[in-house]
């Protein structure tokens, strides 16, 4: 089983009171196992924000098709594409042909905050049951850059799960000021289809 290094291959060392670098904050155990205690996850998993794996090798430890590669110099370009941007389309197009082979099922991971709404909708893209972030809860807020995408896929959201108490994820600090929470969007999972009224409704643009 290979597991890829997104970003770098040692953890970077932040200076007090500035930010870390591509937004590395390593997800504790505890929280990753949370999500496969909660929720049942099959088929091939991907993590395309690994960092130093720590993510990772939770799930691989707990699934069975957790597939992804390990990057080394001479492979990070391919056919024009940087396969290290989870923001990038063609970063997806990179590993769900090269080392997924076009079969997807899962994608979970603890994104940069920051680059969020654009990987969240690749990667409801490219997977066939459905994605599984960690987030700030304040991520239910639709603010302009997701709003239409938290409107539209509403109907699929089939779990927010906070977690307590508050994981450190800066350095020399307390913890966040929000808590973090596990969404997980189904494909195969409908409030509609149940008949019951979606419990998840946002309201953009009041004013």
């Amino acid at each position: 089983m290979r597991q890829q290094a997104l970003f770098t291959a040692s953890e970077p060392v932040p200076v007090q009171g500035e930010r870390v670098a591509n937004d590395y904050y390593p997800t504790p155990e505890a929280i990753t196992k949370a999500l496969l205690d909660r929720v049942a996850i099959r088929g091939v998993v991907f993590e395309p924000c690994a960092g130093t794996r720590g993510m990772s090798d939770v799930l691989a430890r707990h699934l069975r098709d957790m597939r992804s590669g390990e990057l080394y110099d001479s492979d990070l370009t391919w056919a024009g594409a940087d396969p290290r941007d989870a923001t990038a389309p063609d970063f997806w197009w990179w590993w769900f042909v090269n080392v997924m082979h076009n079969e997807l099922d899962w994608t979970i991971t603890n994104p940069p905050f920051s680059a969020a709404e654009k990987i969240l909708p690749l990667a409801w893209e490219h997977s066939q049951q459905g994605v599984a972030l960690l987030l700030r809860l304040s991520y239910l807020e639709p603010t302009a850059g997701r709003a239409q995408w938290l409107q539209q896929h509403a109907d699929h959201l089939r779990f927010v799960i906070p977690v307590s108490p508050r994981p450190r994820f800066r350095r020399g600090s307390g913890s966040d000021s929000v808590t973090c929470a596990w969404f997980v969007w189904r494909k195969t999972w409908s409030w509609s289809e149940l008949g019951i009224a979606c419990p998840f409704q946002f309201v953009a643009g009041w004013r």
